[in-house]
């Protein structure tokens, strides 16, 4: 029995831990010659992909919200009640449950954000209704930390053994690390621009620093999601200008690396992910992380970052004063990486542990 992937949220323009993590599992399966079909829009076909595995579904791009769900939940369902019995892996909701019924069905869940207080709004209300009862229906999840599986447990009331905890991961770790007194970014901070990211706490910071005569320079690197323009006033309004550059333009992964490699520190003040990879991307270049003390956070990094709550600018204030000039040991840290958050072996793991439940 061979698996089908899909994903009806992929971007293959936005190197995303959700993008790339769908990206790493279908050359796995290809390689294990263990894909039968891929399923995404129709303008978001990845380009490594050969055709002959690939079914599209036309991308609603000009209809409301609801109604463009709507749309693909019904398009999947034809398409999945029109596949032979397999494994299917799939990410969207509302889930087409009853299409899957004939199906090994695991369910991916990234992180669970439309439960947490930064979003509230009717269509949330109603969406959360809906998730709450088909994710009780659903035998199998695929959850990418321990923290998002403790979160679905507690909201569902399921059975642990049917959630399985597959972590995201990099590439490879790199080889050519550029010296830390030679990198030229002193904070860098990447993440796309929407509210639980909480650049806000980072610019304060910064403000701070500068209050005090302590001028460094930081790089935000990220997708506009409607909080760009709020960013931008609040650096024009603490007088940041001169030290905080804004690229919105990283299309590559390799553009993307090379920030790591030149950075010092790696901000990361976001107050709710459910792994957050900008984290390990940071470790295995050897960059510093400064980040919030959520949960998921704590799980990925342990000993290897250091800690302040999500809003304490001060206390991030005096973390980036203090570690600005104290190398890290980044053997350690690629080290930790490299045992832990490899795509190759956590994909593998995952596929492995699903054969061997079914």
């Amino acid at each position: 029995m061979k698996v089908t992937i899909v994903s009806l949220y992929y971007n293959k323009n936005i190197k995303s831990g959700s993008n790339l993590r769908f990206e790493e599992t279908l050359k796995n399966l290809l390689l294990l010659n263990k894909l039968n079909k891929v399923i995404v829009l129709d303008d978001q076909i990845p380009d490594f992909i050969d055709q002959t595995f690939i079914t599209t579904i036309k991308n609603p791009i000009n209809k409301l919200r609801i109604m463009r769900r709507l749309y693909i939940y019904i398009k999947l369902n034809q398409i999945l009640n029109k596949l032979k019995p397999n494994i299917i892996i799939n990410d969207f909701t509302p889930i087409p449950l009853k299409a899957l019924n004939k199906h090994i069905h695991y369910q991916l869940i990234h992180d669970l954000r439309d439960w947490n207080n930064i979003r509230k709004n009717l269509f949330i209300k109603i969406f959360r209704y809906i998730q709450l009862n088909q994710w009780k229906k659903t035998k199998n999840i695929i959850a990418v930390s321990n923290f998002t599986k403790n979160e679905i447990v507690s909201k569902t009331k399921k059975n642990p053994s049917n959630i399985l905890v597959s972590y995201n991961g990099i590439d490879k770790i790199p080889k050519k690390l550029i010296k830390f007194e030679n990198r030229k970014i002193d904070v860098l901070c990447v993440a796309p621009f929407e509210e639980r990211k909480n650049h806000i706490t980072l610019i304060k910071s910064l403000n701070n620093l500068k209050n005090n005569n302590i001028y460094i320079n930081c790089c935000f690197v990220g997708k506009d999601r409607g909080y760009l323009k709020y960013i931008s006033k609040n650096i024009k309004y603490y007088k940041l200008e001169k030290i905080v550059t804004i690229n919105t333009s990283i299309n590559t992964s390799e553009q993307l690396l090379d920030f790591y490699n030149n950075s010092k520190i790696l901000s990361f003040p976001s107050v709710y992910e459910g792994f957050g990879i900008p984290l390990i991307e940071a470790l295995s270049h050897g960059t510093k992380v400064l980040c919030s003390n959520i949960p998921p956070f704590k799980e990925v990094c342990k000993q290897f970052a250091l800690y302040h709550e999500p809003f304490d600018y001060l206390r991030l204030s005096s973390l980036i004063s203090d570690e600005l000039n104290n190398p890290p040991n980044s053997i350690k840290m690629q080290k930790y990486v490299n045992q832990n958050f490899l795509w190759s072996k956590n994909i593998n793991q995952m596929i492995d542990l699903m054969y061997k439940k079914n």
